[in-house]
């Protein structure tokens, strides 16, 4: 598995909603606005340009829907266990370069209400 400090990988990007504050559910924190990956290091190789441009939308039926220039993919999550402190999600992109990479269990390591 996968652990990482999940909100310097995802940047929530609110278009004037207000944030759930860090007390809120993951879900919802997930789920009220559009994410990017504001950086993505993999074995000390950092590829954060790959995913320059993507916008990510979570939807409460754990959908996510992707999107980047004019295109749309799609993908999920799903919530993999039920710890308040140690909250995972697994995300699913198929195998759609360079989304892939992010078919992970993931760990929410710290949420805070300052992003």
């Amino acid at each position: 598995m996968r652990s990482f400090l999940f909100f310097l990988i995802l940047v929530l990007g609110f278009a004037g909603c207000k944030k759930p504050g860090a007390n809120a559910t993951l879900e919802n924190q997930l789920t009220s606005g559009t994410w990017r990956v504001s950086s993505y290091i993999e074995n000390g190789d950092n590829q954060t340009d790959l995913f320059l441009g993507y916008v990510f939308d979570f939807e409460n039926a754990g959908n996510i829907v992707i999107l980047f220039e004019s295109n749309v993919n799609d993908g999920s999550w799903v919530r993999t266990n039920t710890s308040d402190t140690e909250p995972r999600i697994r995300l699913n992109f198929g195998n759609t370069a360079p989304l892939q990479k992010l078919n992970w269990e993931w760990e929410a390591t710290m949420r805070t209400d300052d992003i």
